[in-house]
């Protein structure tokens, strides 16, 4: 079985001209992830992590660029071994609050990028926020 999912890193720069990015702990787990979800019939990767992001986080952002190469990996899900497939987008945030995230997450927060590094739970992710770090910083 295969499964292709879509999501963001979304940042923003404070006033004081550090970079946060968001991260969520959905319901029932102690991880700390980023946004992402499935891919619905007849929606491209890109729309499918703009909706995510969306309800996962009460966040709109835009697509600044996409991060390569997609994120695999097996899992194992009712028996059955599942390949899945993620494209990840780097997204920078442009309105919504933290507040309107919907029930698949128990908490949405903003964090610094360097906390963000320490806390998502999936290496795979923290390799992405690494190299988000690097990218943002350099262009400075």
């Amino acid at each position: 079985m295969h499964e292709n999912s879509a999501g963001g890193l979304v940042y923003r720069q404070t006033d004081a001209g550090d970079i946060e990015i968001v991260i969520c702990r959905p319901a029932g787990t102690e991880n700390w992830v980023l946004p992402k979800g499935f891919i619905e019939p007849g929606e491209s990767a890109a729309e499918a992590a703009l909706r995510e992001v969306r309800e996962e986080t009460g966040l709109t952002a835009q697509i600044l660029d996409r991060f390569h190469p997609p994120e695999e990996y097996w899992y194992i899900a009712n028996r059955e071994r599942v390949h899945k497939t993620v494209t990840y987008f780097l997204m920078v945030y442009l309105t919504g609050t933290t507040f309107n995230h919907d029930h698949e997450m128990a908490a949405v927060e903003w964090v610094s990028i360097d906390e963000a590094i320490d806390r998502l739970s999936y290496k795979g992710q923290r390799a992405i926020a690494r190299q988000t770090r690097r990218r943002l910083l350099d262009s400075t």
